[in-house]
């Protein structure tokens, strides 16, 4: 082989080892990402539309009871961002919450769940995630695939969990219990 073949050969060795590392870091990071200092859970909306605690629950009948989480409305599609870096350790429909994704963090520990989320879900279990990573969307109110899903409008079509419209659910779990998500992003900031 001639000094030319060898420098083709040399060169296409070194391009398809270049595009394979750019292809498998492409892969492993798979997101969209916003940035690493994410303060709110939501890409664009900051509309609560229920706090943490004691409430007139619309779905049983404006009973009082406890809400662990913050409900932020958001249209459809609405971006939302990993708050920190960690492991997903729950994507799937997931009971009252429908279509659902919890984040472990890696540093703190707290459980991240981001409820009534698109059913096209954008992570997978055990998939890592950064800080600012976008791992889910808002979802639909009516959903069009949930195994066994016993939540209906209506009219008898399922719904994305116990829900009366689209917004995100979001809770934070530390140590093992609920604690305000409102508390806690302000402490973000």
């Amino acid at each position: 082989m001639n000094n030319k073949n060898k420098d083709k050969v040399l060169s296409f060795f070194l391009i398809s080892i270049f595009c394979s590392f750019s292809f498998v870091a492409g892969i492993s990071s798979g997101l969209e990402s916003i940035g690493q200092n994410v303060k709110w859970p939501t890409e664009k909306t900051r509309t609560i539309t229920s706090s943490f605690g004691y409430r007139d629950n619309p779905i049983s009948n404006g009973r009082p009871q406890f809400h662990n989480g913050l409900d932020i409305g958001a249209p459809p599609g609405e971006k939302l961002i990993a708050l920190e870096s960690g492991k997903v350790v729950l994507a799937q429909f997931y009971g009252g919450y429908g279509f659902t994704v919890i984040i472990e963090g890696n540093k703190t520990k707290n459980r991240y769940l981001y409820g009534h989320v698109d059913e096209n879900l954008l992570v997978k279990k055990d998939m890592e995630v950064n800080a600012g990573d976008v791992i889910a969307k808002v979802g639909k109110y009516n959903v069009s695939y949930s195994k066994n899903n016993p939540y209906k409008d209506s009219q008898g079509n399922p719904i994305n969990g116990f829900t009366t419209g689209p917004h995100l659910h979001f809770s934070v779990i530390q140590n093992g219990k609920f604690i305000d998500p409102l508390i806690f992003l302000k402490s973000l900031n």
